[in-house]
């Protein structure tokens, strides 16, 4: 999602965010880019210890007063007219590509020296793009429910691993049952259903190390079933009210 107050009205670069990219923001009148700078190409994006560098530059209308125009359009192989011109244009894709060949050259530290390091899932979050291969949900068979605090819109766990606590949200309600499930070293279902009132949610989250402590985790994959037909069309004709907790997640599991 964009920056509170601010308007999406263009990108550069690898819209997917992969590879580099930027987005463009309009706030009152002016026009910011916010520069991503990948992982590098032979990392794989859903490593733990991937990073995005996000470079914040606003997009004045003039050319900087330090560098050589001259010498980026030597390197970006661009007319000095073409590069003034950018600059100076009213459409800020324009000044924003221009500032894109300046920075080739002499690199996007010069227009903000503390860039903001962020992990796969806050880009994910904050542009709404989805990074490398996404996470599968895994079969719960032989697992039984973990320890964990309640919240009012998720629960909190412990790794056994490393003694961390990480938030998972799963927006249960006050009156459901609710049991955490660990199906691998960094993996966890969140199963929550409610029987008085006939509905029931499976949430799957994964690399939950990846997580800054103190953040929620959003889940990887969920499902939510709340009518008749559509809990009828997982469970059959009886529902789920009979079943125990293994036999909900091995139903559920499938729509994840």
């Amino acid at each position: 999602m964009p920056p509170p107050g601010a308007k999406l009205v263009g990108t550069i670069g690898d819209q997917g965010l992969e590879l580099d990219g930027g987005r463009i923001y309009e706030y009152s009148g002016y026009y910011d880019l916010e520069w991503l700078v990948a992982p590098p190409e032979r990392m794989d994006l859903s490593d733990p210890q991937a990073r995005w560098h996000m470079y914040h530059v606003t997009l004045d209308k003039e050319i900087p007063d330090w560098g050589d125009l001259t010498e980026v359009s030597r390197a970006t192989g661009r007319s000095v007219m073409d590069i003034a011109s950018a600059f100076l244009s009213p459409h800020p894709v324009d000044r924003a590509s221009a500032y894109q060949m300046w920075a080739d050259v002499y690199g996007w530290e010069e227009f903000d020296p503390h860039p903001r390091e962020m992990k796969k899932w806050e880009v994910e979050k904050r542009y709404g793009v989805q990074l490398g291969s996404q996470p599968k949900p895994l079969p719960i068979t032989g697992v039984t429910p973990i320890p964990f605090q309640r919240t009012p819109h998720g629960v909190i766990i412990t790794d056994d691993t490393n003694g961390q606590e990480y938030t998972l949200k799963s927006g249960q309600g006050t009156g459901d049952d609710i049991d955490v499930f660990k199906v691998s070293d960094d993996a966890y279902y969140v199963l929550a259903y409610n029987k008085r009132m006939n509905y029931i949610g499976l949430a799957f989250f994964a690399r939950v190390r990846d997580l800054d402590q103190g953040k929620p985790h959003d889940p990887g994959g969920q499902v939510f079933l709340q009518t008749d037909h559509e809990i009828e069309g997982v469970f059959g004709a009886d529902g789920f009210h009979d079943l125990d907790e293994d036999q909900m997640i091995e139903q559920l599991q499938h729509y994840v």
